[in-house]
């Protein structure tokens, strides 16, 4: 089984370790969030500060799982996509 998670737009495909290792490094981190104000009242005359808040990782990722068939299936898939390129060169 591989674990799907989103990271800045990327799908990773990670093995429980793997996976329990970025939890780990990022438990307890801070993260830099934009805080609506209201209209006017921000620092620099925007409606938003930026303010530094504990993450939440719950909130902060996404994950998935992907079945070992479904791996399979989707490398098998991508050889053959590959192959195919390579081959109309």
């Amino acid at each position: 089984m591989k674990f799907v998670m989103e990271l800045n737009g990327h799908k990773l495909l990670l093995e429980t370790a793997q996976l329990e290792a970025i939890v780990n490094a990022l438990n307890g981190v801070d993260w830099l969030e934009s805080k609506y104000m209201g209209s006017g009242k921000g620092t620099n005359g925007t409606n938003y500060i930026d303010i530094i808040s504990p993450l939440v990782l719950r909130d902060a990722t996404k994950v998935g799982m992907m079945s070992d068939e479904e791996f399979a299936a989707m490398k098998f898939i991508t050889q053959q996509h590959l192959q195919a390129e390579r081959d109309k060169k």
